[in-house]
């Protein structure tokens, strides 16, 4: 009887002991091998940019819809460059503080940036070469915002 108790007693000890919550400083600690999270730098400034783009361009196209018609209250203004092998047109238009340009290729593309103040495309429709002023000018400086689907 005395050996029964004893070996109930020490299989409740080892179940009770093999259930208990593992401490501090408890020792056979089973090893989990979890990577710690990664947080991709290049993705998230990915996103942010595509983010911005997405709210610049549906903000331009409201503005566009708002400013061309005739009656609208907004500055704007559309110069020819079709002295220019490959630019068409520009069309710079703003409200308040706020405003975008767009730009006609003559390969049928259209490009919005952030707004170009009316004496830069007076500059640029009045330059000998209206690609090389772009490039001198326009790009780098004035940020593009992507294709839009308007025709001059």
């Amino acid at each position: 009887m005395k050996n029964l108790i004893l070996l109930i007693g020490i299989h409740i000890l080892f179940i009770s002991s093999s259930h208990s919550q593992i401490g501090p400083y408890t020792r056979n600690i089973p090893q989990i091998n979890l990577k710690a999270a990664t947080y991709d730098v290049n993705l998230a400034r990915q996103v942010q940019a595509v983010k911005e783009f997405e709210y610049h361009l549906a903000t331009a196209d409201n503005y566009y819809n708002y400013c061309v018609p005739v009656e609208s209250n907004c500055q704007k203004m559309y110069k020819s460059l079709s002295h220019s092998s490959w630019l068409d047109g520009v069309f710079t238009f703003s409200h308040g503080n706020v405003g975008y340009t767009a730009l006609w290729l003559k390969n049928g593309r259209s490009y919005y940036f952030h707004y170009i103040p009316f004496a830069a495309i007076e500059a640029w429709a009045n330059s000998r070469s209206p690609g090389q002023f772009y490039h001198e000018y326009i790009r780098g400086r004035y940020s593009l915002s992507n294709f839009i689907g308007y025709e001059p």
